[in-house]
């Protein structure tokens, strides 16, 4: 990467940022294939609108190029990574194709000292003004290879033919994409394979780069020679994306070859929500920034199977490259911060959101860092769908038979669950020192795990898969007849189990998908007995078949698999069933945290110790029934976690409000592990 010596420091009072001026190749004819560049200082007011951003992959390549920096009359020899090279290299002779107007770049690699921790933090946190003041925003998706030049024709024709029938018809760009997709897929005929390998370049996948977008004010779009505007990629992914949805959900013997084909690339991971943050996407929705975790959990915590997974070089980026397209992250007091190490940027993430209010992060901590406080998220591991936040496509999925004749197809989650309703949120992070943190709540002990049922695995057969899950709900949902809680019948229970009861909101109503509307039930009966019938004989392949006889009962049984992935049926002593996650053991606690919409299953050990081990699905109070019943509150102040030499230490137990002074006087016995902590005020 580039050298110290070339960078003189930067004036924070001004929030100056270095700009690449990239010289002229005319300047240095007899050497085509270097590039020279030189580095001016300028405040970012000066700056606006004379300059381009680059979004780039910063990439593994360990292949390394090496451009010149002209300075002093000399010229300074500086390596950086070839995909950088190559943008620059490409980008230079595009430019001076139309211009002979100074090209001047930002691009954090070679702008940001990344040797020096405290300009780099001081740049990253004004790094949205820097997008929001470029002329354009210049994405570099790589050079030219494996058929992106057909990919982007493509692309290119779809959006030439989009625009024409809207034309011609007067019609909004869903109506477009619908009819293209819907009426005559050989209209949007995408080169699947160069479109497969045009969706996986790294760009696609890199967090950063959705602030980087959001803050845009124009896009647009490089490959090779090959551009795009931003409209252009838009629309012609969003036909692309909905183009496999449609595909998937056509039944399986309609389909063309080529339907098969796009319904077959929802196991790629190729769906990008990037596309979402474009300018020309937000110009019709141009309201407050989403908040903090709201974008966490947009980007980590709520995408389908079919979707990208994104990736950060550095960990702590997962964080920071959300905190300034974030409209609370002032108040939070959260800013990139690169003194911090990975475990204090994420219990820091934590404790402010927590501190704000928020419990809904705890239900993304499950299975987290075990060198992390159990209720802190670990944002470099895939976190699954949350009980809140559902996969979107569940809504898409469910057969037209469970809705009333009027009613349209639900296509929005609502947060649904409100178990603690009634009791306010407290909580509260007691921090004595970079490792040891107490989370201090307010609980209402439900009962315990008695019974967990089926395997927890997944079979390779979805014949085996689904009709073992299945047997597992229905085993758990057998146990209604036996139990003192205020259960509906046995096929109630198994369908509320099988969907959590999820609710969705569709024109201002609520309902729930498995609710006793004659519209509905009869279609939930007709599948309930058909899985007694096959489940009496142990048929499982017989099961799947019937299933498939109707298309979309088969993909509504599908889904709401994918719905509860992760999840086991259990039942407790006192008769309470429910959904946890894998860890789930016989003796853990099931909890309701105030502040918390759904329940959550604690651990306690032989020593007293808790730990947070996921959130819970339980039939009956999701919706602040236990707080109606008058069950007791405790005050539990637990997953504090020491950290010295590979030594962990926990402390948990009951408190009575009154008693958390104790416990903090308590703490400072053992302060002498850690040099130089700090007593908690």
């Amino acid at each position: 990467m580039a050298s110290r010596n070339i960078y003189q420091p930067l004036d924070p009072s001004r929030n100056e940022i270095r700009l690449l001026h990239i010289l002229p190749k005319a300047l240095f004819a007899d050497r085509p294939y270097d590039i020279f560049c030189t580095i001016k200082r300028i405040s970012l007011d000066e700056a606006k609108s004379t300059y381009r951003a680059l979004s780039y992959a910063w990439g593994t390549e360990v292949s390394w190029r090496r451009i010149y920096i002209c300075r002093d009359g000399s010229e300074v020899p500086i390596t950086l990574q070839e995909n950088l090279y190559q943008a620059l290299f490409h980008l230079q002779e595009l430019n001076e194709d139309v211009s002979w107007e100074p090209f001047l770049v930002w691009a954090d690699a070679l702008c940001i000292n990344q040797s020096d921790d405290t300009e780099k933090t001081h740049q990253v946190q004004q790094m949205k003004s820097v997008y929001e003041n470029a002329l354009n925003v210049m994405v570099w998706l790589g050079v030219a290879a494996d058929g992106s030049d057909m990919a982007i024709a493509s692309m290119r024709h779809v959006y030439s033919r989009a625009m024409e029938l809207e034309r011609a018809q007067e019609r909004s760009w869903s109506d477009v994409s619908f009819e293209l997709n819907t009426k005559s897929h050989e209209e949007a005929s995408f080169p699947l394979t160069e479109m497969v390998a045009f969706l996986l370049r790294p760009w696609w996948s890199r967090i950063w780069v959705v602030q980087e977008i959001s803050a845009a004010t124009a896009v647009q779009f490089y490959c090779g020679y090959r551009s795009m505007q931003e409209v252009q990629m838009y629309l012609a992914l969003d036909v692309f994306f909905s183009m496999q949805d449609n595909c998937s959900t056509k039944a399986f013997l309609s389909r063309t070859d080529y339907e098969h084909r796009v319904a077959a690339l929802q196991d790629f991971g190729l769906r990008s929500s990037i596309i979402n943050e474009l300018p020309c996407a937000r110009s019709s929705n141009q309201g407050q920034a989403p908040r903090f975790m709201e974008r966490l959990t947009q980007w980590y915590a709520a995408e389908p199977s079919s979707a990208i997974v994104m990736k950060a070089t550095d960990p702590r980026d997962f964080v920071f490259s959300l905190l300034g397209i974030s409209s609370d992250a002032l108040e939070l007091g959260l800013k990139p911060d690169y003194s911090k190490s990975q475990h204090e940027v994420f219990v820091d993430t934590a404790a402010a959101i927590i501190s704000s209010g928020d419990m809904e992060i705890l239900t993304l901590a499950e299975g987290s860092n075990r060198s992390l406080p159990s209720w802190v998220p670990d944002w470099e591991s895939e976190i699954a769908h949350t009980l809140q936040r559902g996969p979107w496509s569940f809504s898409l999925s469910i057969s037209e038979h469970f809705f009333g004749p009027d009613e349209p197809r639900p296509t929005l989650d609502l947060r649904p669950y409100m178990a603690s309703r009634g009791i306010d949120q407290d909580s509260q992070v007691v921090k004595l020192s970079g490792q040891l943190s107490i989370l201090s709540i307010s609980v209402i002990l439900l009962d315990h795990v008695d019974q967990i049922f089926g395997s927890g695995i997944f079979y390779k057969s979805i014949n085996d898969d689904l009709f073992q899950y299945w047997d597992g709900i229905y085993t758990a949902a057998q146990n209604v007849g036996s139990s003192e809680r205020p259960y509906h019948n046995l096929g109630d229970a198994f369908f509320r189990l099988l969907t959590l009861d999820r609710e969705r909101v569709n024109s201002g109503a609520l309902f729930s998908i498995c609710s006793a509307r004659e519209g509905s039930w009869g279609s939930a009966q007709k599948a309930f007995s058909m899985w007694r019938d096959h489940h009496s004989r142990n048929a499982p392949t017989e099961f799947w078949n019937s299933l498939k006889e109707d298309v979309s009962l088969a993909l509504f049984a599908v889904t709401s698999r994918t719905v509860t992935v992760g999840k086991r049926p259990f039942m407790t002593k006192q008769g309470w069933i429910g959904m946890g996650p894998e860890r789930m053991l016989q003796g853990d606690v099931v909890a309701i945290i105030a502040g918390a919409a759904v329940p959550f299953i604690l651990r306690v050990d032989d020593q007293g110790h808790h730990r947070l081990i996921g959130e819970a699905y339980v039939q009956g109070v999701m919706d602040g029934e236990a707080v109606e019943m008058g069950l007791q509150m405790f005050q539990v102040s637990q997953y504090l976690e020491l950290y010295d030499g590979g030594l962990r230490f926990q402390i948990s137990e009951y408190l009575s409000p009154n008693a958390c002074k104790n416990k903090v006087q308590r703490i400072r016995s053992i302060r002498s592990v850690i040099p130089g902590s700090q007593d908690p005020e």
